[in-house]
């Protein structure tokens, strides 16, 4: 399965999540053939950096293997692995031979990958795994010379993961695509990955010959919930305790807390009386509770967070405001059918501002971990464009919000053509972190270097 992910280092994984590379046959056959030309024994500190969440990205096309991974500098390092293809030759001699057993077929048409298949095509002296290092072409942007280094390791590592979870990866690799190669013998693979269990439209309302769907309300009533038996503890064994798709402990242990906790969570909020208009949020923020892989919660506090144009002090707001308000006449700035001003915007900064502190200043009391705050307006003077320097005008794009900015794990600003990634030092915890993704014109060059697909950890 592609990953696209570009982030810090994960925390490090729980015991229980170690040594999970090439639980299956086929992905510890990948392993130990690795294992077994490793003879400077650089492949463990490759394990240390897997361990560690260090591989940010990885995706598999074919025989080419594109990884990201976090090293010492703040910009991961790529990594790239090219496997080469099988001859065409060799790929036809092996299917023609696996074609011919009924007895592989039929594990193969439950999607089951036998080591016999391995067996046949060492037999037929066809390469499925790499006899040295240099059958595979390795390279790292580190400054590390050896090859494999340590992130090229870490990425090997992490594959395996992938070959756990689909066995036939492992000749997807070698540009053997076994399905389509079997079905050029009359054998399909994929006849029944269609198949599925009929919903409850079709079972209530059946299609007529025509086709049309004829809804019947009075079958409803016909459903007795009360005679279905408690099935709530046997429908999570049935749930494994450690998917492939799961790398950090017991999964089915962390998805019954967290649906646990979303369930109190719900009754609380059903429970609860309506709130008044005082008590209401703004309509200019939004509060967002969600639950990472590991059950981590993270509460996302949103806002647009208009400008004050505060960020001079008062003695420099009524410069900020002349700027702002010619801006403004010029782009003809409207809002709801009417004329857009400073002023009228400094009233909803100043809501925004109120939304933000009385939220952020909130303790966690256990409901969350860590606390993101997302403003279209940047937070801090120290997002400014460097190109320009302070002026009237940046009170246009930036506010004084500096004492906010603790109160968050991470701030995501945007409205600047330039990027940000900056730190703010907090007395006794890790520093919050202000990250301005911002793509910029195209024209300008402000696009060079961005990157769609950069993802954050906190």
């Amino acid at each position: 399965m592609p990953r696209f992910a570009t982030r810090r280092p994960a925390p490090a994984p729980t015991a229980a999540a170690r040594g999970t590379y090439g639980h299956t046959w086929w992905g510890a056959q990948w392993l130990q053939a690795l294992t077994q030309i490793d003879h400077e024994n650089r492949l463990p500190r490759g394990r240390s950096y897997a361990n560690r969440g260090a591989v940010l990205q990885l995706e598999v096309k074919g025989g080419q293997v594109r990884a990201r991974v976090q090293g010492s500098r703040a910009q991961p390092y790529v990594v790239e692995i090219d496997v080469p293809p099988t001859p065409a030759s060799d790929a036809a001699s092996l299917v023609e031979c696996l074609a011919a057993d009924a007895g592989l077929i039929g594990r193969l048409l439950n999607r089951e990958l036998d080591p016999v298949v391995l067996e046949e095509a060492r037999r037929l002296k066809i390469a499925v795994f790499p006899a040295r290092w240099s059958d595979l072409g390795m390279h790292c942007s580190c400054p590390d010379w050896a090859v494999p280094c340590k992130h090229l390791a870490a990425a090997v590592y992490v594959l395996s993961r992938e070959i756990d979870g689909d066995p036939f990866l492992v000749f997807s690799l070698r540009g053997l695509d076994l399905p389509a190669l079997m079905r050029s013998h009359g054998v399909s693979l994929e006849d029944h990955a269609g198949a599925s269990l009929p919903d409850a439209k079709d079972v209530l309302f059946p299609s007529t010959a025509a086709g049309e769907t004829t809804p019947d309300p009075a079958a409803l009533d016909s459903l007795d919930f009360t005679t279905l038996p408690d099935l709530r503890e046997p429908l999570w064994q049935v749930l494994p305790a450690s998917p492939v798709f799961f790398r950090h402990g017991d999964f089915r242990a962390l998805a019954q807390r967290v649906m646990g906790r979303v369930a109190r969570e719900a009754r609380q909020v059903l429970e609860a009386p309506p709130t008044t208009d005082a008590q209401a949020p703004l309509p200019e923020g939004r509060l967002q509770l969600i639950a990472d892989d590991q059950g981590r919660r993270i509460r996302f506090c949103g806002t647009v967070r208009w400008s004050d144009f505060d960020l001079f002090g008062e003695a420099g707001r009524a410069k900020a405001l002349r700027a702002a308000s010619y801006f403004q006449r010029v782009m003809r700035a409207t809002r709801h059918g009417q004329p857009f001003d400073a002023d009228a915007v400094r009233v909803l900064g100043l809501e925004c501002r109120a939304w933000l502190e009385r939220v952020l200043q909130e303790s966690p009391q256990g409901r969350w971990d860590k606390t993101v705050a997302i403003t279209h307006f940047a937070p801090s003077l120290r997002s400014a464009d460097p190109r320009f320097g302070p002026q009237p005008t940046t009170a246009s794009f930036c506010n004084a919000d500096d004492d906010l900015i603790p109160r968050a794990d991470l701030w995501i600003h945007g409205h600047l053509h330039c990027r940000h990634d900056y730190l703010v030092t907090r007395p006794g915890l890790h520093a919050s972190r202000v990250v301005c993704q911002a793509r910029g014109l195209e024209k300008k060059g402000e696009a060079d270097g961005y990157d769609p697909l950069r993802l954050i950890e906190i």
